[in-house]
């Protein structure tokens, strides 16, 4: 059992007792019945923390509705899913590379091998990890396939069944000439770049999957971003900063193209209650993301 003290929460509100605190505090309810389904299909506290720019000593802002919350709520919705999105293609390509690299570098299974990699220790907990996530996909029809036949996974499998964050940490793992081959030969960047890169990737694909919100929010840490970037003022713990980072790491040119579009159109959707700079947006930042 988790003891952390022994204050007595405040009792739970109802559904309706919710809407009336938020009325208390001056929040215009355009519609109580349309309000009430949506308290019913978004927990209170998700959706109050989307009112934290409208609100003044808990607060509302004179004229602040209902509404404007939710629409930010929908806008962080579709923001995250496009950004969820893209993130599962950087994955698949790095995923690719690395398991490509490594076997015609080291072999099949070059990988079990802790002479390949900077950290003996780290190497061991790896290996512990790798059969951990053995035991949960074993009933993997390729997975049982390779360890009925050949006793362990090549490298290209076992790099599909472990996580994103995973193999972002294996990468972190490999030794320098190795990671300048993956990091400058496929996305033209430094490798200490591209290792920054994936660990912010990984905890924004976290958040992304668990519907966490990203509005009026920061990167948890901050992205190794290139000179000219910071003297152009761009925060390196904004989600701005992250998709100038992820233009490097799409390689389907269209693909981007598409993304940039289609964010552009979300943006203009949600214009009347977005504030750009709450992502870290910046100026002219279509000409910034365009290829």
């Amino acid at each position: 059992m988790l003891k952390y003290g022994i204050i007595i929460h405040k009792p739970a509100l109802t559904f309706i007792d919710q809407l009336e605190l938020l009325k208390s505090r001056g929040l215009i309810v355009e519609n109580d019945a349309n309000a009430i389904q949506v308290l019913n299909r978004v927990n209170y506290y998700k959706l109050s923390g989307y009112s934290l720019s409208m609100r003044i000593n808990d607060k509302f802002v004179p004229m602040t509705t209902f509404n404007q919350i939710y629409r930010l709520y929908l806008f962080n919705k579709e923001f995250s899913l496009a950004l969820f999105d893209l993130i599962e293609s950087i994955e698949g390509t790095i995923k690719t590379q690395i398991a490509y690299y490594m076997a015609h570098q080291y072999g099949a299974t070059g990988y079990l091998n802790a002479e390949h990699f900077r950290n003996a220790n780290w190497h061991l907990n790896f290996m512990d990890l790798c059969e951990r996530s053995i035991e949960r996909n074993k009933r993997l029809g390729y997975v049982q396939h390779n360890l009925n036949t050949y006793g362990s996974l090549p490298v290209w499998v076992m790099l599909e069944i472990l996580s994103f964050g995973e193999v972002s940490k294996l990468y972190g793992n490999m030794i320098l000439k190795d990671q300048r081959c993956i990091a400058k030969g496929v996305f033209g960047v430094a490798p200490n770049k591209l290792k920054n890169w994936l660990e912010v990737i990984t905890i924004i694909r976290n958040r992304c999957a668990h519907h966490g919100r990203l509005y009026n929010t920061y990167l948890s840490i901050p992205l190794n971003l290139y000179r000219d970037m910071r003297s152009q003022g761009v925060n390196s713990k904004s989600y701005y900063a992250l998709l100038i980072i992820m233009k490097k790491l799409v390689l389907k040119e269209a693909q981007w193209s598409r993304f940039v579009d289609s964010l552009e159109r979300l943006l203009i959707n949600y214009a009347d209650v977005l504030e750009l700079n709450r992502l870290g947006f910046k100026g002219k930042w279509r000409d910034v993301l365009s290829l």
